[in-house]
């Protein structure tokens, strides 16, 4: 279901103070909201302003049906006979995101109209949440810095040009376990290359070859030797040139 809110109506008329926009129309109903954040989704909030910039509050509907379809309109007071002009801007669409996860990312993608959108995570439903993307123009994000066999709680806020701002409902994902790790079976020489096999891997996916000569340097601080796909059956096969002035190589297997 969409949300929507107009933060900003302006109405010029030719007519004193009295004629001022006196409601606020939708079929169905909308959220028109102030410059700061929008009452929560169902509620129609109704203001009415002179001159675009100072807003004042009329009236509240709650329960109001909001479907993915919605006709903006305006009404004036009836007794007046001239004709007045309309402005709806910084409207904001936001849909409910859709998550897909794997055990290292999830991706989210959503319906909108915005300036920019945020992305929010958190361990539990109701918060804290942290952000995790700001000033996105685009309609979806993908979150590598996830933990697998966990649950997390995503939710997307849109601002609209004006500063508006309205939140998305919040879904949740549970990431699935991590594959087990590939394993280093076999090491052999061939002239000046070494050969590394292994198996217990997923067949077509990728795994990276690590190296380094010194055991004791944390795990970022090794060389990326190469990026490889697993055999048939999971297998690992490796060719790497060994280096002659090096006292010893140590090497590894990591998944992505």
């Amino acid at each position: 279901m969409f949300r929507r809110f107009i933060s900003s109506i302006a109405a010029r008329r030719a007519a004193s103070l009295a004629d001022r926009v006196c409601s606020i129309i939708a079929t169905p109903f909308i959220r028109p909201c102030g410059r700061g954040s929008c009452a929560r989704e169902q509620t129609l909030v109704r203001f009415y302003s002179y001159d675009g910039g100072t807003w004042t509050q009329i009236g509240v509907t709650t329960n109001a049906p909001i479907p993915t379809n919605a006709i903006v309109g305006l009404a004036v007071a009836p007794q007046n006979t001239i004709a007045a002009s309309a402005t709806f801007d910084n409207l904001v669409f936001l849909g409910t995101p859709k998550i897909s996860a794997a055990y290292n990312s999830a991706t989210l993608t959503w319906q909108g109209q915005a300036a920019s959108y945020a992305v929010q995570v958190a361990t539990n439903q109701n918060g804290p949440f942290q952000i995790v993307a700001l000033g996105l123009t685009a309609t979806n994000f993908t979150d590598p810095n996830v933990v697998s066999s966990s649950t997390a709680f995503y939710k997307v806020s849109a601002t609209g040009p004006l500063g508006g701002l309205t939140v998305s409902p919040v879904v949740q994902v549970n990431f699935p376990a991590a594959p087990p790790p590939p394993v280093i079976s076999g090491v052999s020489l061939s002239g000046a290359n070494l050969i590394i096999t292994g198996n217990n891997g997923t067949a077509g996916a990728n795994y990276y070859v690590l190296a380094t000569t010194n055991l004791t340097v944390p795990l970022t601080n090794w060389t990326m030797l190469s990026t490889n796909q697993f055999g048939p059956g999971g297998s690992v096969n490796f060719t790497n040139p060994l280096n002659p002035v090096a006292p010893q190589t140590y090497y590894r297997l990591r998944l992505p």
